[in-house]
């Protein structure tokens, strides 16, 4: 992934600058800053969901992410993972529903998807707290 001279903004405040970030593959990287600092912004940019004042940003050699096609769009979002503060949980499901929701609107089948759940929060220590409502978990 490399971003070339990103500047973002909102209106005429600018959240970054010229900005130049490459991350290689198999790089675990951390956004930290404080509360307004552009993090969120940022995340945005990198999903596809909020476009740069000006500069690139390339997934894969030669292809600004700016030029893809819907299609492709979502390829590359299912290929990465963001988790963001508010972890976008449906409040009125339990926690095996909003795993199995996530499965479904990315098109897996009922079959495959009843049999990996319980192994996706067993994976991440959750599997006791399936039937649980998401606001009665800690943070």
């Amino acid at each position: 992934m490399k971003i070339e001279n990103i500047t973002l903004a909102y209106g005429n405040k600018n959240i970054l600058k010229d900005a130049n970030i490459t991350i290689n593959p198999g790089e675990f990287v951390f956004l930290i800053g404080g509360s307004g600092s552009g993090k969120t912004s940022f995340i945005k940019m990198l999903i596809g969901d909020l476009k740069p004042k000006s500069g690139k940003f390339f997934v894969t050699e030669g292809k600004d992410i700016y030029s893809y096609t819907e299609k492709e769009l979502l390829a590359y979002r299912r290929s990465i993972g963001v988790i963001f503060q508010d972890y976008k949980l449906l409040r009125s499901k339990t926690v095996r529903e909003n795993v199995a929701f996530a499965m479904e609107v990315s098109g897996y089948k009922d079959s495959y998807i009843s049999e990996k759940v319980p192994e996706i929060l067993s994976r991440v220590g959750l599997l006791h707290k399936k039937e649980s409502f998401v606001e009665t978990l800690s943070g």
